[in-house]
């Protein structure tokens, strides 16, 4: 399927079942019209309640039943999904992509993260764990993020060394690269590559 913008996640809106949108569908079920507000990236839609196990969507003009499944949770209560209009599969979130909601591996969206590298990745966890320390560390620095006031030592030390584990990863990545790019260079008639 061709998009006018990149095939990311982050680009489409999406209905989501998660955080206090469906807050209100857990308790007795009332048929009946509900506006859906979204945040940021989510959809603003109108929902019909037709019962516990099917909705109808309102976006844009165009009404999209969707079926929903539960699921119950390991300490107690129940999880809400949607059922994808397409295949049929249980989701937390349904993208609307061009007119249609469908969930993000039938209208084959992708998370950003799945277009980076492994080094990308362990950079940007390396800056989040530094970040949660409250530095503002590069992912290769030297020196370690000081431990916050207030901070336990347990907790620190336990983040301090997933600190260093996604430092230590990314570079093996980098090297793993760059030894491979290397590798796929012809040589040089000087033996220089």
């Amino acid at each position: 399927m061709r998009y006018s913008q990149p095939a990311i996640t982050e680009n489409f809106p999406c209905l989501s079942t998660e955080g206090k949108r469906f807050a209100w569908f857990h308790g007795e079920v009332v048929p009946g019209w509900k506006l859906i507000t979204g945040g940021a990236g989510e959809l603003t839609c109108w929902v019909y309640v037709e019962s516990a196990d099917r909705i109808i969507v309102e976006c844009g003009g165009v009404e999209v039943p969707v079926a929903l499944s539960w699921s119950s949770r390991h300490l107690g209560g129940k999880q809400m999904a949607f059922r994808c209009p397409k295949c049929g599969a249980p989701r937390y979130k349904l993208y609307k992509v061009g007119g249609a909601l469908v969930c993000r591996k039938c209208s084959g969206l992708y998370h950003r993260s799945q277009g980076e590298s492994v080094a990308i990745r362990r950079a940007r966890l390396a800056i989040s764990i530094a970040a949660e320390l409250g530095a503002q560390a590069q992912p290769y620095g030297d020196s370690d993020p000081p431990q916050p006031e207030g901070m336990d030592s347990l907790t620190y030390n336990r983040l301090l060394l997933r600190y260093r584990l996604a430092q230590t990863e990314a570079l093996a990545a980098l090297a793993g690269g760059m030894a491979a790019h290397l590798a796929s260079r012809p040589v040089a008639m000087d033996g220089y590559q």
